[in-house]
């Protein structure tokens, strides 16, 4: 069964087969000021731009070269917004140099070796951002800030693969760097570990040279399709395949030394007193010293005594155990813009990779709903006027509202004893 949802009403639908193609999502890192308006990924501005013309930005700053970022920042000029500039951590400008001359051609300034500091606004919305230039481990040099005028930041570092529903469904994950993260594993039919569930597209995978073929994501879907189509029993008329491109020699290394590299700078020049999970509110140093969020002003000498060095002699560090100590992770958006740099962090924090920092799990709904679309409206009169019969124990909660009811449940017939101890 898969449940469904729109903005009125949900429902669940009976499959036989089920072929995933959940996409990729932008990954984010935090900096002083990400909480404005205006703060955004690759995927999303592109979204923004091309298919709904909805992206209310008018000078737009792109953090991250590489084909993603370039890509981004041309789809931006052609949509009519000012790029105020492209930011590299590194010391050159990765991705193809064809598209990095077009754009300096097109007036596009390029910051290597910069880094953002914080972003700033008299209201709730960035107006601009302050850069400093760092050298090749990411400490600042001495002198070099610069404050940008822009009401956009988005980050291009790259995209990770969608497997929400995959792990749902139990489909076995793998983490592959060079295919963006966690994938599922799959065979040449792009039938996972689950044999009714198929995966197509970059939730199957993805690297920027994924990015000029869109029609390879096209041709998984179709094979993925006939696959699940054949494995009923139709006979299914193959079509002309097309092969995916090879992963660039930039992403052999996988996106993570990047984000790392840009970590790295981001702590370099902001501090540990920046917020890494928004929706709760936990900044770096409370994730990694493993503090509930200060909200709560909650005192407590036993998380006190807890640390991630004493988690570690427990045995691996994982980000669900995180979660429940310090809610990163826990908010509305259940760990989208956050679960990169969680595990960035931990990896950095434990002196190992982030390939060894398990997946967290996940929960339905994948997305955030609101009560009113889980309501059901079918749902019959009957059920409606008897829901304690849900609970299966009729003793364990009796309505009060009816009479005699409270008066014959079991433990209204129990003695009260009262001590002043």
């Amino acid at each position: 069964m898969l449940g469904l949802a729109d903005d009125r009403r949900s429902w669940l639908v009976g499959y036989d087969r089920l072929i995933v193609a959940a996409g990729a999502r932008d990954v984010l890192l935090g900096f002083a000021g990400w909480e404005r308006a205006g703060t955004l990924g690759a995927g999303g501005a592109a979204a923004l731009l091309a298919r709904y013309r909805a992206l209310a930005a008018r000078r737009l700053l792109v953090m991250g070269s590489g084909a993603l970022g370039l890509h981004t920042a041309a789809l931006a000029l052609e949509h009519g917004v000012e790029v105020a500039g492209v930011v590299e951590v590194g010391a050159r400008v990765r991705g193809p140099a064809a598209t990095a001359k077009a754009l300096a051609g097109r007036g596009v300034p390029f910051f290597t070796a910069h880094t953002i500091q914080e972003a700033r606004g008299r209201t709730g919305e960035i107006e601009s951002v302050v850069l400093v230039a760092v050298d090749g481990v990411g400490k600042p040099v001495g002198g070099g800030a610069k404050e940008i005028a822009c009401d956009a930041v988005c980050w291009a570092v790259g995209l990770v693969p969608g497997v929400e529903l995959l792990s749902l469904v139990g489909a076995r994950l793998r983490f592959v760097g060079a295919l963006g993260g966690w994938v599922p594993e799959v065979d040449a039919s792009l039938r996972t570990s689950v044999p009714t569930v198929f995966a197509a597209g970059d939730c199957a995978g993805f690297h920027e040279g994924r990015l000029a073929r869109p029609d390879v994501a096209q041709a998984e879907g179709r094979r993925a399709g006939l696959a699940a189509a054949e494995s009923l029993g139709a006979r299914a008329r193959p079509r002309p395949d097309t092969q995916a491109p090879a992963a660039s020699p930039e992403a052999d290394t996988a996106p993570h030394a990047c984000w790392n590299a840009w970590l790295d700078s981001l702590i370099a020049v902001g501090g540990v007193e920046v917020n890494v999970c928004q929706c709760e509110e936990v900044t770096r140093r409370e994730l990694v010293e493993t503090k509930p969020p200060r909200y709560l002003k909650w005192d407590s000498p036993q998380m006190d005594a807890r640390s991630l060095a004493t988690l570690l002699g427990d045995g691996p560090v994982s980000q669900d155990q995180i979660k429940r100590l310090t809610r990163a992770g826990m908010g509305p958006c259940q760990s989208r813009r956050c679960r990169e740099q969680v595990g960035l962090l931990l990896a950095r924090a434990a002196g190992t990779t982030l390939d060894r920092i398990p997946l967290p799990t996940f929960r339905p709904p994948v997305r955030p709903l609101p009560l009113n679309v889980l309501w059901p409206t079918d749902e019959p009169a009957a059920m409606r006027e008897d829901w304690v019969s849900w609970f299966g124990i009729p003793t364990q909660f009796s309505p009060h509202w009816m009479a005699g009811m409270a008066i014959d449940e079991p433990t209204a017939h129990a003695r009260l004893i009262l001590s002043d101890e």
